[in-house]
């Protein structure tokens, strides 16, 4: 009963973080489109990075922990831009490491709006630890053993945005792999997640701008799960935001621009559903630089 108990508390937090599928789905989409989305290679128009770390449901042991990394820039072609990620995730007895490379060809609407089509593709290595498990009966063989894979991604993104706005369509691997199992990751699109993210910056006058945005992640076995953001800017400096999550999370998100090159974001989940009670919530940080400005106009890119 003890080892079955512990396999079901294992793959409900697996379900709720969607941490089984290999993929980081940050709180923070709305500062950088391109953590989920490769179409948005370059759309800072200058080299841009970005460094995160999250806590998922952090007074829960072994809860899931992410590092990640990004960067990307427009060449010197302007329709084309490229990027690079490095992650690792945690959770208690698996760990996935990789990176993936993307490619991006950006079509011009106008000044200040694409259209971009993009490629993703990478590795990661998934490893899972049996023998970390501290079962009741030490005879009990059955977990003490672990598991090291080896497995391809392929992802690919569709994104429309302007200095104001973003719109985009991605699914960051449709490789698929269910959690726990031996089996080598096949290539099924409609098993793996698929997302959807929206914005707009509203500027209400010279110091104060309103930013909504929205992400919805589907995934056939899972149905949707959707984020629903406010957030507000002070002088381009100061930045605070609510994020209601359809799972019953509220998110509480505060950033300031301390250099006209680095930003600092911190976001804290509060659950008000099925963990509610158990857990402290879930911390995220991140940090950005950009390496230079493209424009010397009031109203430089959000996104």
């Amino acid at each position: 009963m003890k080892h079955l108990l512990t396999i079901i508390l294992l793959m409900s937090l697996l379900k709720t973080s969607g941490f089984a599928q290999k993929e980081i789905l940050m709180t923070q989409y709305q500062d950088n489109q391109f953590a989920l989305n490769p179409a948005f290679a370059g759309a800072r128009e200058t080299l841009s990075m970005l460094a995160a770390f999250r806590q998922q449901y952090s007074s829960v042991p072994g809860a899931p922990r992410a590092q990640f990394f990004a960067l990307h820039a427009p060449l010197r072609n302007p329709r084309i831009g490229v990027g690079l990620t490095f992650y690792n995730e945690t959770f208690n007895i698996a760990q996935n490491t990789g990176f993936t490379a993307a490619y991006a060809h950006r079509i011009p609407l106008s000044q200040h709006q694409r259209l971009a089509f993009s490629l993703s593709g990478g590795l990661y290595n998934a490893r899972t630890g049996w023998d970390k498990l501290h079962l009741e009966d030490e005879d009990d063989g059955a977990f003490n053993e672990r598991e090291v894979r080896f497995k391809p991604s392929l992802g690919f993104g569709a994104a429309w945005y302007g200095k104001q706005f973003f719109a985009g369509l991605s699914v960051p691997d449709f490789f698929y792999q269910a959690p726990f199992q031996n089996e080598d990751a096949s290539f099924e699109p409609f098993k793996t997640t698929w997302l959807l993210t929206a914005g707009y910056q509203h500027l209400l006058n010279a110091s104060w701008s309103l930013q909504p945005a929205t992400l919805v992640r589907w995934r056939k076995d899972q149905g949707a799960l959707a984020d629903f953001s406010l957030s507000a800017w002070y002088n381009r400096l100061y930045r605070g935001g609510l994020t209601w999550r359809s799972n019953q999370e509220l998110i509480v998100t505060a950033g300031w621009r301390f250099t006209r090159q680095w930003t600092v974001t911190y976001s804290y989940d509060v659950p008000l559903g099925d963990f509610r009670g158990t857990s402290n919530g879930s911390h995220e940080i991140s940090l950005q630089f950009d390496w230079g400005q493209q424009t010397a106009t009031v109203n430089p890119r959000f996104f």
